[in-house]
């Protein structure tokens, strides 16, 4: 048999909704089941054949998505590795990254279960796959009256929990060659990435992924390990669904599985099994309906099977992966059944967090600061920037002498600059300035020139001009004035995230003018009261 690796890269946050008891949260899995990769590559198929509603009575259709083809879930991805469900039967030391295996060790105090995604190098070292999710508030808008007018009547709202974008998940297809080629060539012709909707509300703002597919390769390929004894340790891929229907012991529930592999093949009594239960429900959206519910055992459960006729041989290995690969039980083609080998390792040791690769991508070449946090930092300081040159702005009003006629002359300047505008750069703002300068009179105009912040030259000039000149100076020590006796810190802090005060010049420029002729006018109304009196 041969296999297909699929990447599914998330573009938009996708809701792949499961069951929960929350009335106004709809949560989301944090993989994509067997059954909606088959469902999205059979809606691609039809598409593609031109077979419309009558898919069903193509027989090519039938051998493919019916038949001897395997869609297996798309589980998060490990650099370019497909992760699988974590065995059961592994405990992580809560003070350290070491981990047990208790299908031959004994379990000790201060371990607790290890559960999650993720991969076991050769060596003996997991790494984990993180998936992230975000939240998002909608409002009910049920009618067709509150669509258009995009409010609800009553005030309903929901919650979705959805797989974040930017995120990948490794499937596979397996099959013979001739059906996996086929079903390529319709599904990626020229090898053309395909593009596709999953989950809930798919026909809005979420669902988008981009599927690139490998070319077809063994299933069996590369080196196995072979046991040293008649004991072979085996774990579910995926959940398994017994024939019987019946899951109230994994025992009898997982001799269904040892059977397939051989008349010599019997499950070890003498070990654990370490399982769980699961239930297998999903929507089909041709039907209109809901699947009957089906119980059986979970992926990560873990059992060993014994050899009565000897040692296991690196044939009998082939032979038994090329069974598993097939499957077993019900619902094979959706990729239920799916069983691996499960290597054991002399000592198994927690990873930090992801591949040596992804984590050196996330950091940056400045400081050892993850990226997210650098991030956050630059934004930090932006914000104290802007903050502390609007107080030099203010400083600067103060400091102006003003005659009666400068009040006109700040409201007219925040007018025709338009200071309170959202968006503005400095060459729009000159630009206005210049051309409302041409038809000024001359009473504005001597006006304006007597206007001379900090002493220097009159404001017309300033802002025809260089518009940083009462600034700029301050632009290399503005974070002793913001932080004060912190300012070796920060100043550290600064060179460590790269912030650079010059790469937001329009903003400045923004926050300055805006706050030096919106305290201008405050001043010179200040100094018409006191004259008054």
């Amino acid at each position: 048999m041969q296999s297909i690796k699929v990447m599914l890269k998330t573009l938009s946050p996708v809701v792949v909704s499961t069951r929960s008891g929350a009335a106004v949260m709809t949560e989301t899995q944090e993989f994509f089941s067997g059954s909606i990769m088959r469902g999205v590559f059979a809606g691609r198929y039809i598409a593609a054949r031109g077979l419309g509603k009558n898919a069903h009575e193509d027989e090519a259709f039938r051998r493919l998505f019916c038949g001897g083809v395997r869609f297996l879930p798309a589980y998060p991805a490990v650099g370019d590795t497909r992760s699988y469900v974590l065995p059961l039967s592994l405990q992580k030391d809560k003070a350290g990254n070491v981990l047990r295996d208790l299908m031959s060790e004994l379990p000790e105090a201060g371990y607790k279960s290890c559960r999650g995604f993720g991969t076991v190098t050769a060596d003996g070292i997991v790494h984990t796959a993180h998936i992230r999710t975000e939240l998002s508030l909608h409002m009910s808008r049920s009618g067709d009256t509150e669509r258009i007018a995009g409010r609800s009547a009553d005030g309903n709202i929901y919650n979705y929990e959805a797989i974040a974008q930017g995120q990948t998940f490794a499937g596979m297809i397996i099959g013979s060659d001739a059906d996996l080629e086929e079903l390529r060539a319709a599904l990626c012709p020229d090898d053309r990435p395909m593009h596709c909707y999953i989950g809930r509300s798919r026909h809005t703002q979420y669902g988008k992924c981009e599927l690139t597919f490998s070319a077809p390769a063994p299933c069996a390929a590369g080196d196995i390990p072979v046991p040293q004894d008649d004991v072979l340790y085996l774990r579910l891929d995926t959940p398994f669904l017994p024939l019987c229907g019946c899951c109230n012991h994994a025992g009898n529930a997982l001799r269904e599985i040892v059977s397939g592999l051989g008349e010599d093949v019997r499950l070890d009594t003498a070990r654990p099994i370490f399982s769980a239960a699961q239930e297998a429900d999903n929507f089909v959206g041709v039907w209109g309906l809901r699947r009957p519910r089906a119980v059986g055992l979970a992926a990560g459960t873990v059992f060993a099977v014994r050899k009565t006729t000897g040692a296991w041989s690196a044939e009998d290995l082939r032979r038994v992966q090329k069974l598993c690969a097939r499957g077993f039980g019900r619902r094979m083609e959706e990729g239920f059944g799916q069983v691996r080998l499960w290597t054991q390792h002399p000592q198994l040791t927690m990873a930090d967090s992801g591949l040596p690769e992804e984590k050196n991508a996330d950091k940056g070449t400045v400081g050892e600061l993850h990226k997210k946090v650098r991030g956050g930092v630059q934004r930090i300081l932006k914000e104290r920037c802007i903050a502390q040159f609007r107080l030099y702005a203010m400083a600067s009003a103060e400091t102006m002498s003003l005659e009666e006629s400068s009040n006109h002359v700040f409201a007219r300047l925040a007018y025709i600059l338009q200071a309170d505008r959202p968006h503005w750069t400095q060459k729009d703002f000159q630009e206005r300035f210049t051309a409302e300068m041409e038809g000024a009179g001359d009473t504005f105009k001597n006006n304006l020139a007597k206007l001379r912040p900090d002493g220097g030259r009159s404001i017309d000039k300033i802002l025809q001009g260089d518009m940083t000149q009462l600034y700029k100076e301050k632009l290399v020590s503005w974070h002793e004035a913001a932080f004060g006796e912190k300012a070796g810190a920060a100043k550290e802090l600064i060179d460590a995230v790269a912030f650079r005060p010059e790469e937001y010049a329009d903003e400045l420029c923004r926050a300055y003018w805006q706050t030096f002729l919106r305290h201008a006018r405050k001043h010179g109304n200040a100094g018409k009261k006191e004259g008054a009196q």
